[in-house]
């Protein structure tokens, strides 16, 4: 038994070093082999003093703490090809590393691809001013996807998202969607604005990002946005709302 405690806990702690779920499968094993032995041992032992069936009580036991790490077992290793959310803490990684470099002012549409241990990949969109040249943003985002490959072990495609980042007007605008913005709880983040138009008419072009745990119907896409278009008109009587909105493809149900 003590054989079967220390196989358990040296699978558990190699499957966490290296994130495999086949040793982790193997530590459970040998831990219900541990739970079998002392039941087993258990019941023999009693049954010299007592006549009551209690190897029926301890065999029922087992079979429930047996059938339960099956199903944990099979949660965890069918979630990854069913679709879950990203650690949060490789998220924002990702994240943090991509805005460490230069012409890099924003980051969205982030997606984790899993394909088990060493086999991940990411898309993401990066903001770039609009005013720099296709070459220059090539080799950046060239540099980029090497960096993070050779850092995590990850790949990922960048998609360039050009913005106006000089433009006075447009920077207040924008600040004044992010003030608006603020106040609706559905609400996580926004990205690729942009304006579009002339003195009489403009549109403010964006996306909102919405919760995961938000009402995504279009009824509810349909509300938030005619909210959203009344506060957008008390900006400005010209300033009309083009807004596409975006699912949080990164943060549990629960957030």
């Amino acid at each position: 038994m003590p054989s079967k405690i220390w196989l358990s806990s040296f699978n558990k702690n190699l499957s966490e070093e290296i994130n495999s779920e086949t040793l982790k499968a193997t530590s459970v094993d040998a831990l219900n082999d541990v739970f079998i032995l002392a039941g087993a041992s258990f019941s023999l032992l009693f049954s010299k003093f007592s006549n009551i069936p209690v190897d029926g009580y301890i065999g029922v036991l087992i079979a429930i703490f047996i059938m339960y790490s099956a199903y944990r077992l099979a949660k965890e290793t069918l979630n990854p090809i069913l679709g879950e959310a990203a650690d949060p803490d490789f998220v924002m990684e990702i994240i943090n590393r991509l805005k460490e470099y230069e012409y890099i002012s924003g980051v969205h549409d982030l997606i984790v691809h899993n394909y088990g241990p060493t086999r991940i990949m990411v898309s993401v969109h990066a903001e770039v001013p609009c005013d720099i040249s296709i070459s220059k943003i090539h080799e950046i985002i060239d540099k980029v996807e090497k960096d993070i490959y050779e850092a995590m072990g990850v790949y990922i495609i960048i998609h360039t998202d050009p913005i106006n980042t000089d433009n006075e007007e447009v920077a207040r605008i924008r600040e004044d969607i992010i003030n608006i913005l603020k106040s609706y709880k559905e609400v996580k983040s926004f990205h690729d604005f942009r304006v579009v138009g002339t003195e009489t008419y403009k549109n403010l072009v964006f996306d909102v990002v919405l919760k995961s745990n938000s009402d995504f119907s279009i009824k509810g896409q349909r509300a938030l946005k005619a909210f959203i278009d009344t506060d957008v008109k008390a900006l400005g009587p010209n300033y009309n709302s083009v807004i596409t909105f975006d699912r949080d493809f990164t943060s549990k149900s629960k957030n």
